[in-house]
Protein backbone atom coordinates (compact mmCIF):
# COMPACT_ATOMS: atom_id res chain seq x y z
CA UNK A 1 0.00 0.00 0.00
CA UNK A 2 1.41 3.23 -1.19
CA UNK A 3 1.55 5.48 2.13
CA UNK A 4 0.74 9.86 0.59
CA UNK A 5 3.98 12.09 0.22
CA UNK A 6 2.37 13.82 2.98
CA UNK A 7 1.95 11.38 5.73
CA UNK A 8 5.95 10.79 5.29
CA UNK A 9 7.10 14.04 5.43
CA UNK A 10 4.97 14.34 8.73
CA UNK A 11 6.20 11.42 9.87
CA UNK A 12 9.91 12.62 9.14
CA UNK A 13 9.16 15.62 10.71
CA UNK A 14 7.83 14.20 14.21
CA UNK A 15 10.74 11.40 14.18
CA UNK A 16 13.13 14.24 14.20
CA UNK A 17 11.39 16.24 16.70
CA UNK A 18 11.77 13.20 18.82
CA UNK A 19 15.26 12.92 18.99
CA UNK A 20 15.82 16.83 19.94
CA UNK A 21 15.29 16.11 23.49
CA UNK A 22 17.02 16.86 26.44
CA UNK A 23 17.74 12.97 27.06
CA UNK A 24 19.74 13.54 24.12
CA UNK A 25 21.34 16.43 25.57
CA UNK A 26 19.50 18.87 22.88
CA UNK A 27 17.62 21.70 24.34
CA UNK A 28 16.81 24.56 21.57
CA UNK A 29 15.23 24.00 18.72
CA UNK A 30 14.96 25.28 15.11
CA UNK A 31 12.40 26.12 12.12
CA UNK A 32 12.67 23.95 8.90
CA UNK A 33 11.37 23.79 5.33
CA UNK A 34 11.94 20.90 3.13
CA UNK A 35 10.86 20.41 -0.61
CA UNK A 36 10.79 16.99 -2.63
CA UNK A 37 10.66 16.87 -6.64
CA UNK A 38 9.44 13.49 -8.40
CA UNK A 39 8.40 12.33 -11.50
CA UNK A 40 4.83 10.62 -11.36
CA UNK A 41 3.03 8.85 -13.72
CA UNK A 42 -1.06 10.77 -13.27
CA UNK A 43 -3.74 9.83 -15.56
CA UNK A 44 -1.05 8.11 -18.04
CA UNK A 45 1.17 11.67 -18.26
CA UNK A 46 4.15 11.67 -16.86
CA UNK A 47 4.61 15.12 -14.67
CA UNK A 48 6.82 16.50 -12.15
CA UNK A 49 5.60 16.56 -8.86
CA UNK A 50 6.30 19.38 -5.53
CA UNK A 51 6.30 18.50 -2.39
CA UNK A 52 7.00 20.88 0.61
CA UNK A 53 6.71 20.81 4.56
CA UNK A 54 7.56 22.94 6.88
CA UNK A 55 7.31 23.92 10.44
CA UNK A 56 8.40 27.30 12.13
CA UNK A 57 8.95 30.69 9.54
CA UNK A 58 10.96 29.24 7.09
CA UNK A 59 9.58 29.74 3.64
CA UNK A 60 8.89 27.58 -0.20
CA UNK A 61 8.20 30.03 -3.04
CA UNK A 62 7.48 29.05 -6.33
CA UNK A 63 8.12 31.41 -9.14
CA UNK A 64 5.33 30.96 -11.23
CA UNK A 65 4.62 32.49 -14.52
CA UNK A 66 5.76 35.87 -13.23
CA UNK A 67 4.45 35.44 -9.97
CA UNK A 68 5.43 34.12 -6.25
CA UNK A 69 3.42 31.48 -5.28
CA UNK A 70 4.34 30.40 -1.12
CA UNK A 71 4.27 27.08 -0.51
CA UNK A 72 4.16 27.14 3.14
CA UNK A 73 2.66 28.87 6.31
CA UNK A 74 4.22 31.49 8.65
CA UNK A 75 3.77 29.26 12.40
CA UNK A 76 4.44 32.63 14.39
CA UNK A 77 2.51 33.75 17.61
CA UNK A 78 0.71 36.58 15.98
CA UNK A 79 -1.09 34.02 13.86
CA UNK A 80 -4.72 33.56 15.13
CA UNK A 81 -5.00 30.02 13.82
CA UNK A 82 -1.29 29.26 15.80
CA UNK A 83 -2.60 30.91 18.97
CA UNK A 84 -5.83 29.41 19.24
CA UNK A 85 -3.92 25.96 18.36
CA UNK A 86 -1.28 27.04 21.52
CA UNK A 87 -4.67 27.93 24.22
CA UNK A 88 -6.12 24.53 23.19
CA UNK A 89 -3.13 23.12 24.07
CA UNK A 90 -3.09 24.84 27.54
CA UNK A 91 -0.46 27.72 26.70
CA UNK A 92 -0.66 31.14 26.26
CA UNK A 93 0.21 33.43 24.00
CA UNK A 94 1.74 37.12 25.12
CA UNK A 95 3.43 39.71 23.34
CA UNK A 96 2.76 37.65 20.15
CA UNK A 97 5.00 34.76 22.01
CA UNK A 98 4.35 31.30 22.90
CA UNK A 99 4.17 31.57 27.25
CA UNK A 100 5.83 35.00 26.55
CA UNK A 101 9.17 33.30 24.84
CA UNK A 102 9.03 31.62 21.96
CA UNK A 103 8.05 33.63 18.32
CA UNK A 104 7.48 30.75 16.47
CA UNK A 105 4.35 27.69 17.28
CA UNK A 106 6.22 25.23 15.81
CA UNK A 107 9.49 23.82 15.52
CA UNK A 108 12.04 20.66 15.89
CA UNK A 109 13.20 20.78 19.46
CA UNK A 110 12.18 23.09 21.71
CA UNK A 111 11.65 20.09 24.06
CA UNK A 112 10.97 22.33 27.07
CA UNK A 113 7.59 24.13 24.94
CA UNK A 114 6.90 20.84 23.21
CA UNK A 115 3.35 20.55 24.70
CA UNK A 116 2.55 23.99 23.12
CA UNK A 117 5.05 23.97 20.44
CA UNK A 118 4.33 21.36 17.29
CA UNK A 119 7.12 19.33 15.37
CA UNK A 120 3.98 18.78 12.96
CA UNK A 121 4.71 20.75 9.15
CA UNK A 122 2.23 22.15 6.97
CA UNK A 123 2.55 20.52 3.40
CA UNK A 124 1.51 21.20 0.46
CA UNK A 125 1.25 19.35 -2.79
CA UNK A 126 2.03 21.23 -6.29
CA UNK A 127 2.02 19.78 -10.29
CA UNK A 128 4.33 21.47 -12.22
CA UNK A 129 4.60 22.79 -15.50
CA UNK A 130 6.09 25.12 -18.04
CA UNK A 131 5.32 28.39 -16.05
CA UNK A 132 7.30 27.28 -13.46
CA UNK A 133 10.86 28.69 -13.31
CA UNK A 134 12.59 28.66 -9.95
CA UNK A 135 11.94 27.54 -6.03
CA UNK A 136 13.04 29.34 -3.29
CA UNK A 137 13.50 27.89 0.10
CA UNK A 138 15.12 30.27 3.02
CA UNK A 139 14.84 31.01 6.70
CA UNK A 140 13.21 34.24 8.36
CA UNK A 141 16.37 36.32 7.87
CA UNK A 142 15.56 36.98 4.37
CA UNK A 143 12.00 37.05 4.46
CA UNK A 144 12.37 39.75 7.23
CA UNK A 145 13.56 42.16 4.89
CA UNK A 146 11.97 40.61 1.30
CA UNK A 147 8.67 39.97 0.40
CA UNK A 148 8.23 36.44 -1.61
CA UNK A 149 7.56 38.45 -4.86
CA UNK A 150 10.75 40.42 -4.83
CA UNK A 151 12.70 38.12 -3.83
CA UNK A 152 11.71 36.15 -6.93
CA UNK A 153 12.11 38.97 -8.89
CA UNK A 154 15.61 39.66 -8.08
CA UNK A 155 16.99 36.03 -9.06
CA UNK A 156 14.14 35.44 -11.91
CA UNK A 157 16.88 36.35 -14.75
CA UNK A 158 20.24 34.58 -13.18
CA UNK A 159 20.13 31.23 -14.27
CA UNK A 160 22.91 29.53 -11.69
CA UNK A 161 20.84 28.71 -8.41
CA UNK A 162 24.30 29.40 -6.92
CA UNK A 163 24.91 33.00 -7.65
CA UNK A 164 21.04 33.26 -7.17
CA UNK A 165 21.06 32.23 -3.54
CA UNK A 166 24.31 34.59 -3.04
CA UNK A 167 22.21 37.58 -4.18
CA UNK A 168 19.63 37.15 -1.96
CA UNK A 169 21.68 36.50 0.85
CA UNK A 170 23.69 39.50 0.11
CA UNK A 171 20.43 41.66 -0.44
CA UNK A 172 19.53 40.63 3.03
CA UNK A 173 22.12 41.34 4.61
CA UNK A 174 22.54 44.85 2.78
CA UNK A 175 18.95 45.43 4.04
CA UNK A 176 20.11 45.07 7.61
CA UNK A 177 19.08 41.92 8.42
CA UNK A 178 19.60 40.50 11.78
CA UNK A 179 18.49 36.56 11.99
CA UNK A 180 19.63 33.60 10.91
CA UNK A 181 20.28 33.78 6.65
CA UNK A 182 20.07 30.90 4.89
CA UNK A 183 18.98 30.77 0.93
CA UNK A 184 18.51 27.01 -1.29
CA UNK A 185 17.92 28.14 -4.51
CA UNK A 186 16.38 25.45 -7.14
CA UNK A 187 15.93 26.28 -11.10
CA UNK A 188 13.09 24.08 -12.41
CA UNK A 189 13.61 25.53 -16.05
CA UNK A 190 16.17 27.95 -17.96
CA UNK A 191 15.67 31.58 -18.24
CA UNK A 192 15.26 31.15 -21.84
CA UNK A 193 12.80 28.68 -21.54
CA UNK A 194 10.57 29.91 -18.66
CA UNK A 195 10.23 33.30 -20.35
CA UNK A 196 9.35 31.54 -23.32
CA UNK A 197 7.02 30.04 -21.50
CA UNK A 198 5.42 32.63 -19.52
CA UNK A 199 5.23 34.86 -22.74
CA UNK A 200 3.01 32.02 -24.79
CA UNK A 201 1.22 31.80 -21.46
CA UNK A 202 0.53 35.11 -21.64
CA UNK A 203 -0.95 35.41 -25.34
CA UNK A 204 -3.24 32.39 -25.00
CA UNK A 205 -4.47 34.05 -21.69
CA UNK A 206 -5.41 37.53 -23.77
CA UNK A 207 -6.99 35.36 -27.22
CA UNK A 208 -9.29 33.87 -24.19
CA UNK A 209 -9.89 36.94 -23.11
CA UNK A 210 -10.67 38.36 -26.55
CA UNK A 211 -12.61 35.16 -27.91
CA UNK A 212 -15.18 35.53 -24.47
CA UNK A 213 -15.49 39.13 -24.71
CA UNK A 214 -16.50 39.34 -28.47
CA UNK A 215 -17.95 35.87 -29.20
CA UNK A 216 -19.02 35.53 -33.20
CA UNK A 217 -22.37 34.99 -34.20
CA UNK A 218 -23.59 35.54 -30.74
CA UNK A 219 -27.38 36.93 -29.51
CA UNK A 220 -25.38 40.14 -28.57
CA UNK A 221 -23.74 40.91 -31.57
CA UNK A 222 -27.18 40.37 -33.54
CA UNK A 223 -28.82 42.41 -30.99
CA UNK A 224 -26.35 44.81 -32.15
CA UNK A 225 -26.54 44.66 -35.44
CA UNK A 226 -30.49 45.33 -35.71
CA UNK A 227 -29.82 48.68 -33.24
CA UNK A 228 -27.21 49.68 -35.83
CA UNK A 229 -29.89 49.51 -38.55
CA UNK A 230 -32.54 51.52 -37.01
CA UNK A 231 -30.42 53.91 -36.30
CA UNK A 232 -28.88 54.25 -39.68
CA UNK A 233 -32.37 54.33 -40.82
CA UNK A 234 -33.39 57.64 -38.63
CA UNK A 235 -30.35 59.33 -38.85
CA UNK A 236 -29.49 59.03 -42.38
CA UNK A 237 -25.97 58.27 -42.11
CA UNK A 238 -24.36 54.90 -40.66
CA UNK A 239 -23.14 54.62 -37.63
CA UNK A 240 -19.83 53.31 -39.02
CA UNK A 241 -19.04 56.18 -40.67
CA UNK A 242 -19.44 58.16 -37.32
CA UNK A 243 -17.39 56.32 -35.37
CA UNK A 244 -14.38 56.44 -38.09
CA UNK A 245 -14.82 60.90 -37.72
Amino acid sequence: MDVPVSEILDKTFTDADSYLTSAHGIFSGCTAITALLRPECRDEKQVRALYTANVGDSRAVLYRGKQAIRLSYDHKGSDPLEQQRVRDAGGFIMNERVNGMLAITRALGDSEMKEYVAGHPYTTETVLDERDALLILACDGLWDVCEDQQAAELIAEIDDPQKAADVLVQYALDNDSYDNISVLVIRLAPVKQAVESQEVAAEAADEEIETKSFPKNSAFAETMDTAIEAIESLAGETVNEVVSQ
